[in-house]
């Protein structure tokens, strides 16, 4: 039995991809483009923030959690303040019990390395799905 097509991406929403490792990052650029979604790339935490100071078409941050200098996480926390509204999937190869219980706490998203071209739709067209409802108070 054929699989059913993949919903066409919300909205066609921008995705910015923070990854230090380079090879990477192209990677998850391309897919998500195969996907229908716009990509932004960044290698870094800090150039995350200023990437979203210029620019507002963002709707997702997927950044990996283990980098040089700011992590991901603390990108994450940073977001809380900054971009309350704009949803975080965070992507790690160092996941484990107390890691996921902060997730949990602070209802952040996380795909494990390695995953698969599905994996990584599911993720992004979930969480993108997540914000994309119509906010009654115009905040987002």
């Amino acid at each position: 039995m054929p699989l059913a097509a993949p919903a066409p991406p919300p909205s066609q929403a921008t995705v910015l991809v923070v990854e230090d490792d380079e090879h990477l990052r192209d990677l998850v650029v391309q897919l998500l483009g195969r996907f229908g979604y716009a990509a932004r790339q960044v290698g870094s935490a800090e150039e995350a923030l200023e990437a979203l100071d210029e620019s507002a078409d963002v709707a997702l941050v997927l950044t990996d959690l283990v980098m040089p200098g700011m992590s991901g996480l603390d990108l994450t926390q940073v977001l809380a303040d900054r971009h309350p509204h704009l949803p975080v999937l965070l992507t790690t190869a160092h996941w484990n019990p107390d890691l996921q219980r902060l997730l949990d706490r602070t209802g952040t998203d996380l795909i494990r390395k390695p995953y698969t071209a599905p994996d990584l739709r599911a993720a992004v067209d979930a969480a993108c799905r997540a914000t994309s409802a119509p906010d009654p108070q115009g905040l987002r």
